[in-house]
């Protein structure tokens, strides 16, 4: 219980003034700190207040936030130097917790997936916030997560696509292609409140693009929404793709746990639409030989997801080369499920060639009056004009010129 003559102010009351039961304009000190009145802290009943989630009010507009609390001289104080440009400003205290309480993660939904603390040991806190989760801590921006993101319809493949292409480090994503950039944009929009338009975005291109900065930002922005565009183009002889690479920078440690956390812990491993964004990411379809289509895997040196990549394609023979590169042998009727659950649908691409590759196969061709391969076949069609559109939207936008974009077109033949 916290104790009012231990923990009061130790100043005058007629710097701050109290609204009503959990609000008032704060009296902010040299510093930027703030000390909570002793009978807002006190209605919490709570014997070791640490950490405090506050509605701060900036004129008619608000942040909501985690803060740290810690007693300056006889009172409880948190900081407000992050809101020094705030006018009108007034604290509403929602809740306030000991750290213990915070960590123990009670709730039995995806909470329980979060980790306690950052991969650099900061503690990640999290409040209950009507249809969101707060996370995050006094450290950094605190994430609004929704409470049913468990039952987002596209998850499976999100997760794949993160991990496989997704920052295990830092909150980031990188792709050639709009469908997997805007598969992860909406995830993000949708379940934590984050604007498409305000996610910081970085682009890494060839040398063809030295002169094009302009003409790139608004193709993406066409295609994607992104508009929080890095000062300068990355240029890596390397890329390949005629569009360049997006990467999406969330600038969150939280969003960055909560994606690896949920990609490693829930049990969606032999989920097809899982294996579909893992694979739009990381796999490549090859044609080993007349009769058969594998697909390789680039594979982090160190080895650090073998386990996790055994278990996803359990069902599938598998093997490494030059240890950097993780294998499926695929047969041809695996091949086949793998086509007709959309392997590789957010990489538009990579599909097209492993529906090329397939529809080549001998025992296609003598399948070719089946329902399945009718119906892929139709597919393979559908999938290059939409591949030579969106080459064409490359030369519409001024970044290619039609002999330039002609030769990535010869792949489609």
């Amino acid at each position: 219980m916290f104790n009012r003559r231990e923990a009061g102010v130790n100043f005058s009351q007629t710097k701050y003034k109290i609204l009503n039961d959990s609000t008032f304009i704060p009296h902010i000190r040299s510093g930027g700190l703030a000390s909570i009145p002793y009978i807002i802290v006190e209605s919490f009943n709570i014997y070791n207040p640490e950490v405090v989630f506050v509605k701060i009010y900036n004129g008619t507009n608000f942040d909501i936030r985690i803060k740290k609390l810690f007693i300056n001289g006889n009172s409880y104080v948190f900081s407000l130097k992050a809101e020094k440009h705030f006018n009108n400003i007034k604290v509403e205290v929602l809740d306030i917790k000991s750290e213990k309480k915070l960590l123990s993660r009670e709730d039995n939904d995806f909470v329980k997936y979060i980790p306690k603390f950052t991969s650099g040991r900061t503690p990640i806190y999290i409040f209950d916030y009507d249809s969101f989760y707060v996370m995050g801590g006094y450290y950094k921006k605190d994430i609004l997560v929704r409470k049913n993101l468990l039952q987002y319809k596209n998850l499976p493949p999100v997760l794949g696509l993160y991990l496989a292409e997704g920052g295990k480090i830092n909150a980031t994503f990188t792709n050639s292609w709009p469908e997997a950039i805007n598969a992860v944009l909406d995830f993000v929009e949708k379940n934590f409140n984050i604007p498409r338009d305000s996610v910081r975005a970085s682009i890494c291109c060839s040398s063809s693009f030295k002169s094009k900065k302009n003409e790139i930002e608004k193709f993406w922005t066409e295609k994607t929404g992104v508009r929080n565009f890095s000062n300068n183009l990355h240029i890596n002889k390397h890329v390949k793709s005629p569009q360049g690479i997006l990467e999406l920078s969330f600038c969150s440690q939280v969003i960055k746990e909560l994606f690896v956390n949920l990609s490693y812990k829930l049990n969606i491993d032999k989920n097809f639409e899982f294996i579909d964004g893992f694979l739009s990411g990381d796999g490549s379809p090859i044609l080993q030989n007349k009769a058969c289509v594998t697909h390789h895997i680039l594979f982090d040196s160190e080895r650090k997801n073998y386990d996790k990549y055994k278990k996803m394609f359990k069902k599938y023979t598998t093997g490494l080369i030059n240890k950097n590169r993780f294998v499926l042998y695929t047969n041809w009727d695996q091949n086949l499920e793998l086509l007709m659950n959309k392997a590789y649908s957010y990489s538009p691409m990579k599909r097209f060639r492993f529906l090329k590759y397939f529809l080549s196969l001998p025992k296609t061709k003598l399948n070719k009056d089946s329902s399945k391969v009718i119906f892929l076949s139709k597919e393979f069609k559908d999938l290059r004009l939409y591949l030579i559109d969106f080459y064409d939207s490359l030369v519409l936008s001024n970044i290619y010129n039609k002999d330039e974009i002609n030769k990535f077109k010869e792949k489609l033949k």
